[in-house]
């Protein structure tokens, strides 16, 4: 019977360790999602994340607008290249960066950074794997250095034995 309580402790433990680990993962995935949401600001007129560029300013690091050719195409350059891309393109892609084009006139140019090309790069996977991973295994690895914690060695149940009470 005593076994049966203790198991039935044991269980009762791991499932509180185990909700626990749980409620932090959530959290720690509700703050994050939080904080982005609150770091667009919503209320704010327009898109937060649109960057307005003149020629001359820095679009892309070193990358720099050049304004329009006669045929309307946009030119960009970094010192000593120019690219051309078509009017209608709304992408504009250099040195493995990107950024979203909204719209351009003959002397300016509203952008936004493409977030997919930012938020989710192969190290953000990883580490929310590991994150997820870990949280998930947490519990066993507890319930397991609990359980040894708790055992005694044949060297101390035999000094247990010899000991007057």
């Amino acid at each position: 019977m005593r076994q049966f309580t203790t198991s039935k402790y044991k269980r009762a433990k791991r499932r509180r360790t185990t909700t626990l680990s749980l409620m932090i993962g959530l959290f720690i995935i509700a703050f994050f999602t939080t904080t982005t949401i609150l770091s667009l600001n919503p209320f704010e007129t327009g898109n937060p994340l649109a960057t307005e560029a003149t020629i001359g300013q820095t679009v892309i690091a070193p990358w720099q607008y050049d304004g329009t050719d006669n045929n309307g195409n946009l030119l960009f350059f970094n010192g000593y290249e120019t690219t051309r891309i078509p009017a209608k393109a709304k992408r504009f892609s250099a040195d493995g960066q990107f950024v979203n084009i909204e719209s351009h006139t003959a002397d300016t140019i509203t952008y936004e950074p493409a977030l997919d090309a930012q938020l989710f790069n192969p190290v953000s996977i990883v580490l929310g794997i590991l994150v997820i991973t870990s949280l998930l295994a947490l519990p066993f690895v507890l319930g397991t250095f609990s359980r040894n914690l708790g055992k005694r060695t044949w060297k101390n149940r035999r000094i247990s034995k010899n000991r007057p009470r």
